[in-house]
């Protein structure tokens, strides 16, 4: 099994991970999806998608946050 380990790439550590994340920035990619309001045209949910190096999507709600009329 020796042999086949010289062929992995080997796993960078926290450190010099966050080191050249924060030189030289992430490629990101993202949209909102949806927006929800109230009954007061406030604003209660956003709901997004984004890319960075993997695909998530996501949901937040805006609750115990300032409202913001769109």
């Amino acid at each position: 099994m020796s042999y086949l380990n010289r062929f992995r790439r080997k796993k960078e550590d926290e450190a010099s991970r966050f080191a050249r994340l924060s030189k030289t920035g992430r490629v990101a990619e993202g949209s909102v999806l949806d927006i929800n309001w109230d009954e007061q045209d406030r604003i209660t949910h956003v709901f997004y998608t984004y890319n960075i190096g993997e695909h998530w999507h996501g949901g937040a709600p805006t609750e115990g946050r300032p409202y913001t009329n769109v």
